[in-house]
């Protein structure tokens, strides 16, 4: 799983890309308790204190706002920040957009002298959500076509990849074709485990409830960071991400 920091906390829960939070009025008391009840202490990066430097920094360096409100201070973020976000967790920025019907193609031929920028290619076309269809042919539904522009440009590969986006793509099949590109069977299976243990959770001995808390918290943030976000279209009926997400905010589970 992508290292998650500080800076990635505040952001992606002040703009409410994490759609299991319900609501975050205070970034400073998101961060250091997501530690302490997921990991039973607080690492020093994630203290109030260094949280409060790592604030003010990203205000200085103008990647957050502050904003004074009746009942106190909000803080939201830039679009310097977004763009940061964006960059690093670019599925999330997505997650909820409606499917155009396009399907987008990386085409690419280069050489064995240039494998090492060849495997940066493909780690980077995977956190765009492409799946591989064949070893240098990738596929997505999602729109990142700026993103990967810039990927060839930077890496030097104009005239070795070719980027495609059409309607003219025939599929008998588009959740099949899905299961073969995306890990989407073993991941509807662990989102419909975690499923029967938010329903089980109310259920639970008060007693028990902090260390099964902790587990559940470890295992959502696990399994939502590896979501390719596929449109519904991609999707099987029995898709459980949602189902899930209601639960957690239901249950309370990061409040």
């Amino acid at each position: 799983m992508k290292k998650i920091t500080v800076s990635d906390w505040l952001s992606l829960g002040l703009a409410g890309i994490l759609d299991f939070l319900i609501d975050i009025k205070d970034p400073f008391g998101l961060i250091s308790n997501y530690y302490y009840q997921t990991y039973s202490y607080i690492p020093s990066r994630f203290q109030k204190s260094n949280i409060s430097h790592a604030v003010w920094r990203a205000i200085k360096n103008k990647r957050l706002k502050k904003k004074k409100r009746k009942d106190g201070i909000s803080f939201s973020i830039t679009f310097l920040e977004k763009e940061r976000i964006k960059k690093k967790f670019p599925l999330l920025m997505v997650k909820n957009n409606q499917w155009d019907g396009i399907f987008r193609m990386v085409i690419y031929d280069i050489d064995e002298e240039r494998k090492r920028v060849r495997d940066y290619l493909r780690r980077v076309l995977k956190r765009f959500g492409f799946g591989m269809f064949q070893k240098s042919v990738w596929i997505s539904p999602h729109n990142f076509l700026k993103e990967v522009k810039e990927l060839i440009e930077e890496t030097n590969l104009t005239g070795k990849v070719i980027y495609l986006e059409t309607k003219n793509f025939y599929v008998n099949n588009i959740k099949q074709l899905a299961e073969v590109l995306w890990p989407i069977k073993k991941l509807n299976c662990e989102y419909s485990r975690l499923y029967q243990q938010l329903l089980q959770y109310p259920l639970i001995k008060f007693r028990d409830r902090v260390k099964v808390l902790k587990e559940l918290r470890k295992k959502i943030v696990t399994i939502y960071f590896q979501d390719p976000f596929l449109p519904q279209d991609f999707l099987p009926e029995d898709w459980k991400r949602n189902a899930v997400v209601r639960l957690i905010k239901k249950h309370k589970i990061f409040s």
